[in-house]
Protein backbone atom coordinates (compact mmCIF):
# COMPACT_ATOMS: atom_id res chain seq x y z
CA UNK A 1 0.00 0.00 0.00
CA UNK A 2 1.44 3.40 -0.96
CA UNK A 3 0.92 6.68 0.83
CA UNK A 4 0.90 10.15 -0.73
CA UNK A 5 2.75 12.77 1.23
CA UNK A 6 2.63 16.48 0.66
CA UNK A 7 5.57 18.82 1.01
CA UNK A 8 9.21 18.52 0.07
CA UNK A 9 10.27 14.94 -0.59
CA UNK A 10 13.98 14.08 -0.62
CA UNK A 11 15.94 10.84 -0.28
CA UNK A 12 19.71 10.63 0.25
CA UNK A 13 21.18 7.25 -0.70
CA UNK A 14 24.36 6.56 1.24
CA UNK A 15 25.13 3.12 -0.16
CA UNK A 16 24.54 1.04 -3.23
CA UNK A 17 23.42 -2.56 -3.60
CA UNK A 18 26.42 -4.65 -2.57
CA UNK A 19 26.93 -8.17 -3.93
CA UNK A 20 26.96 -11.13 -1.57
CA UNK A 21 30.34 -12.20 -2.89
CA UNK A 22 33.26 -9.97 -3.83
CA UNK A 23 33.91 -10.04 -7.61
CA UNK A 24 37.10 -11.98 -8.37
CA UNK A 25 37.34 -11.56 -12.16
CA UNK A 26 37.21 -8.53 -14.42
CA UNK A 27 33.95 -9.79 -15.89
CA UNK A 28 32.34 -10.19 -12.46
CA UNK A 29 33.55 -6.72 -11.44
CA UNK A 30 32.13 -5.20 -14.63
CA UNK A 31 28.83 -7.03 -14.14
CA UNK A 32 28.62 -5.88 -10.50
CA UNK A 33 29.31 -2.25 -11.39
CA UNK A 34 26.80 -2.37 -14.25
CA UNK A 35 24.13 -3.84 -11.97
CA UNK A 36 24.84 -1.15 -9.38
CA UNK A 37 24.56 1.65 -11.96
CA UNK A 38 21.36 0.14 -13.38
CA UNK A 39 19.88 -0.04 -9.87
CA UNK A 40 20.69 3.62 -9.30
CA UNK A 41 19.14 4.57 -12.66
CA UNK A 42 15.93 2.70 -11.76
CA UNK A 43 15.76 4.53 -8.42
CA UNK A 44 16.30 7.85 -10.20
CA UNK A 45 13.52 7.15 -12.73
CA UNK A 46 11.03 6.03 -10.05
CA UNK A 47 11.87 9.05 -7.92
CA UNK A 48 11.46 11.52 -10.80
CA UNK A 49 8.07 10.00 -11.66
CA UNK A 50 6.91 10.50 -8.08
CA UNK A 51 8.40 13.96 -7.64
CA UNK A 52 11.01 12.88 -5.10
CA UNK A 53 14.46 14.48 -5.29
CA UNK A 54 17.40 12.13 -4.74
CA UNK A 55 21.12 12.45 -4.15
CA UNK A 56 23.82 9.83 -3.70
CA UNK A 57 26.25 10.48 -0.89
CA UNK A 58 29.85 9.41 -1.30
CA UNK A 59 32.01 9.21 1.81
CA UNK A 60 34.44 11.80 0.50
CA UNK A 61 31.76 14.20 -0.81
CA UNK A 62 32.28 16.85 1.87
CA UNK A 63 35.98 16.25 2.49
CA UNK A 64 37.21 18.83 -0.03
CA UNK A 65 34.66 21.57 0.61
CA UNK A 66 34.43 24.42 3.11
CA UNK A 67 32.19 22.21 5.26
CA UNK A 68 34.73 19.38 5.22
CA UNK A 69 37.53 21.75 6.13
CA UNK A 70 35.53 23.11 9.06
CA UNK A 71 34.66 19.63 10.31
CA UNK A 72 38.03 17.91 9.85
CA UNK A 73 40.42 20.81 10.57
CA UNK A 74 38.53 22.85 13.15
CA UNK A 75 35.71 21.01 14.92
CA UNK A 76 36.89 17.40 15.26
CA UNK A 77 40.47 17.96 16.52
CA UNK A 78 39.23 20.34 19.20
CA UNK A 79 36.22 18.20 20.13
CA UNK A 80 38.30 15.00 20.37
CA UNK A 81 41.02 16.71 22.43
CA UNK A 82 38.48 18.34 24.75
CA UNK A 83 36.48 15.17 25.28
CA UNK A 84 33.23 16.73 24.03
CA UNK A 85 33.07 14.34 21.09
CA UNK A 86 33.28 10.60 21.59
CA UNK A 87 33.75 8.38 18.56
CA UNK A 88 31.09 5.70 18.97
CA UNK A 89 30.28 2.92 18.76
CA UNK A 90 33.52 1.29 19.75
CA UNK A 91 35.00 -0.68 16.85
CA UNK A 92 34.55 -4.43 16.60
CA UNK A 93 38.08 -5.47 15.60
CA UNK A 94 37.81 -8.54 13.37
CA UNK A 95 41.53 -9.13 12.87
CA UNK A 96 44.91 -7.59 12.22
CA UNK A 97 46.49 -6.91 8.84
CA UNK A 98 45.23 -6.48 5.28
CA UNK A 99 44.69 -10.24 4.93
CA UNK A 100 41.78 -9.91 7.41
CA UNK A 101 39.80 -7.47 5.26
CA UNK A 102 37.84 -10.34 3.70
CA UNK A 103 36.89 -11.54 7.20
CA UNK A 104 35.61 -8.05 7.99
CA UNK A 105 33.60 -7.98 4.77
CA UNK A 106 32.16 -11.41 5.55
CA UNK A 107 31.21 -10.22 9.04
CA UNK A 108 29.53 -7.15 7.58
CA UNK A 109 27.68 -9.23 4.97
CA UNK A 110 26.29 -11.53 7.70
CA UNK A 111 24.84 -8.40 9.28
CA UNK A 112 25.76 -6.08 12.08
CA UNK A 113 23.68 -3.63 14.05
CA UNK A 114 25.07 -0.51 15.69
CA UNK A 115 28.63 -1.71 15.29
CA UNK A 116 31.74 -0.53 13.49
CA UNK A 117 33.51 -3.48 11.87
CA UNK A 118 37.24 -2.74 11.65
CA UNK A 119 40.55 -4.34 10.80
CA UNK A 120 43.58 -3.25 12.79
CA UNK A 121 46.58 -2.40 10.64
Amino acid sequence: MGYRLSGYQFVAQASFPFPERIPTTTFQFFRTMTASKWSNIKILIKSKRRGVKTKSIIGSSAAHTEVGSMIYREFLPEALAGGTFVAAPKPRIVGKGPEQIQSAMDCHTRGVSSQKVAVSL
